[in-house]
């Protein structure tokens, strides 16, 4: 069986698909920038390079059959011009040279993990994002995965290499980064939340969810090409999304029914505005084509993955 190359293979995503992968006996590289770990830096599997800067050994790609490339520069809050520039570097020159690289050395299939970002920030409520609606990033983040999605249908339409795109939202789960790991937090500092009125919605992903459909994706005949949104076909507000948390942890939460306009205009005065924008905004997604073309649906739900996500928490 030919190799599996995960770029980003220490980060959140592409360390846990690394292990599930591992476990279910798929032959893997793992592409990292960096790591402290004496012994991982030993191990035969581990690739430690920029890819913005270097390539990946010839005979190392000439033996790989999938490349899943979960590397790059995650969002930052209130980017500024620097931000805009290093996200190109590592979203998308990197990704280009790294697809590049693949099609020339006969790499058969390369699976992009993007972000919901490049559909746009927010959805009117009960009006989902698709895969065919026209993209609409809104930051530098989000433009930058946006560029990277259009250089690599521009080197599959080239060279044959086949692409696959996955838009995931927010992925929690256990020592997950960003607003989940915010929100975890808070509640554990047990003070009183000011979200007890946000009436919006918001599709979300679970770990496990996202990884499953990834390892669909290494091969389906069917996913060559196409986009794919993804998420726990359950959306929730901001405000059950803190309830069933705090739930999962075994923590009393209290929260303080503060109107939207309000929040907004603090988070404004303080500086959060994007934050604030995030956690009362409406986010929704429909999966139908990724369930329909691949057969594939969530195979846990809202709660059993916030209860993944806090295991291990003090209580």
């Amino acid at each position: 069986m030919n190799n599996i190359i995960v770029t980003g293979a220490s980060g959140f995503i592409g360390r846990n698909l690394c292990n599930h992968l591992s476990r279910s006996g798929y032959p893997i590289i793992k592409v990292m920038r960096a790591h402290k770990d004496e012994i991982a830096k030993h191990e035969i599997n581990n690739i430690f390079i920029d890819l913005a800067l270097n390539d990946i050994p010839v005979h190392i790609l000439k033996n790989t059959h999938i490349i899943v490339h979960c590397a790059g520069r995650a969002h930052i809050s209130n980017e500024n011009k620097s931000d805009s520039y290093l996200h190109r570097i590592a979203n998308v020159i990197a990704t280009e040279r790294l697809a590049r690289q693949a099609a020339s050395a006969g790499v058969k299939r390369f699976v992009f993990i993007s972000s919901i970002g490049v559909n746009g920030r927010e959805t009117q409520l009960g009006r989902k994002f698709t895969a065919s609606d026209p993209p609409a990033p809104d930051n530098a983040y989000s433009q930058s995965k946006y560029e990277a999605e259009q250089v690599l249908q521009k080197i599959s339409n080239e060279t044959g290499l086949e692409v696959v795109v996955i838009r995931p939202p927010l992925v929690y789960g256990f020592g997950a980064p960003g607003n989940f790991q915010r929100l975890v937090k808070l509640i554990n500092i047990k003070v009183p939340l000011p979200f007890g009125a946000i009436d919006n919605l918001r599709s979300i992903v679970a770990l496990d969810n996202l990884i499953d459909l990834i390892v669909i994706c290494l091969e389906h005949p069917k996913a060559a090409g196409q986009i794919f949104l993804v998420c726990d076909c359950e959306d929730v507000s901001t405000t059950e999304l803190i309830r069933r948390t705090a739930s999962a942890m075994g923590k009393q939460i209290w929260l303080i029914p503060i109107s939207k306009p309000i929040l907004r205009f603090f988070g404004s005065m303080l500086g959060r505005q994007e934050l604030v924008k995030n956690l009362t905004g409406s986010l929704q997604i429909d999966s139908f084509k990724t369930q329909y073309l691949l057969g594939w649906n969530p195979k846990i739900n809202l709660d059993e993955g916030l209860h993944k996500a806090v295991k291990g928490i003090n209580k």
